[in-house]
């Protein structure tokens, strides 16, 4: 039997007899016994006559309520019983949705996780770089983002997939107008290109806004290194207009001596030792004997003394000559 059915509340009105008819007729009489016009001499006994009234007044308040109140009291008790049995619904309701809302919680955290997760995957796959990673899913996360086998709907998969490829057409844009930037750098008469710092405010705009800013930026540039350019010539002009220094005659330098060649080792006869013998002469010879008349001289005074193995022989002359 439905719970409804099982409601059952008899009620009968209360009764509350009271002799009104009598009790209003008396109540007419003694109140037009106090109709009266007060004057000075009536005004003390007016108060009182009032005061009297006032009492009657509160007598019948008093009855009243308390009449009210014992008919009411079969109702009080009812209510509190009643409510009571709401409390034991609202508490299992409550208990209740408390389930409900802890699990539509899990099924958002899940979502959620496999938003995440997809996300990082299509990024990957379609090689968006991070500064360029601006997709959001958190509007997707909701109760139907996940089937009833435990997947990420369509829905929400396709509409996150959208997203990242506009990372990937941005990110793509912007590789593109920086390529086109140095070509026109170039083309333009820079001598070194722009770069992204110059046009990173506008590198995601509309066409027409950054094709209007690079073409300001560009404009400048030049305009800064043909003033470069200018005082860079002007004053190379004014140094190679400056007094050059005056020569300087570099100190005579003796010329570097002749080294004599290794002798070759030679065999001694038996019983002698072979041993080489460096002597060396000052002399003094005319200026205009060479080198090759200074060692036929000598050649000859060694021979003539008895010397004729005479292997080599080293000259070097000296820049310094005695004064006559």
């Amino acid at each position: 039997m439905e719970m409804q059915n099982l409601i059952r509340i008899d009620t009968q009105p209360a009764v509350l007899d009271v002799n009104l008819e009598q009790l209003e007729k008396a109540l007419d009489e003694r109140l037009a016994q106090y109709e009266t016009v007060v004057t000075e001499d009536g005004l003390k006994d007016a108060k009182a006559t009032a005061t009297e009234i006032n009492k009657l007044r509160g007598e019948l308040a008093s009855r009243r309520k308390a009449a009210a109140d014992e008919a009411k009291a079969p109702i009080v008790a009812f209510e509190q019983q009643i409510k009571a049995l709401e409390s034991k619904c609202e508490d299992t309701r409550q208990g209740i949705l408390s389930q409900v809302q802890q699990y539509e919680s899990q099924v958002r955290e899940q979502a959620r996780d496999m938003l995440h997760e997809l996300r990082a995957e299509l990024w990957d796959d379609f090689g968006v770089e991070e500064h360029h990673q601006r997709a959001e899913y958190e509007d997707l996360v909701n109760l139907s983002a996940v089937t009833s086998t435990g997947k990420l709907a369509k829905a929400p998969r396709e509409t996150l997939q959208a997203r990242v490829r506009e990372d990937e057409a941005r990110q793509d844009k912007v590789r593109r107008r920086l390529l086109e930037l140095e070509n026109a750098s170039y083309r333009a008469g820079l001598s070194a290109p722009l770069t992204q710092d110059h046009v990173h405010r506008v590198l995601e705009a509309d066409d027409d806004t950054y094709e209007s800013e690079v073409n300001r930026i560009l404009e400048a540039e030049l305009k800064r290194e043909q003033v470069a350019r200018q005082r860079e010539q002007e004053r190379q002009e004014r140094e190679a207009t400056a007094k050059a220094p005056e020569p300087q005659a570099a100190p005579a330098q003796d010329p570097e001596p002749k080294t004599a060649p290794e002798p070759e080792p030679r065999k001694a006869a038996p019983g002698k030792q072979a041993i080489t013998v460096t002597a060396t002469f000052h002399i003094e010879v005319s200026d205009t004997a060479t080198d090759e008349q200074v060692e036929s001289a000598l050649r000859g005074k060694m021979k003539a003394a008895g010397f004729n193995s005479l292997a080599s022989v080293q000259i070097n002359r000296h820049s310094v000559r005695s004064e006559s």
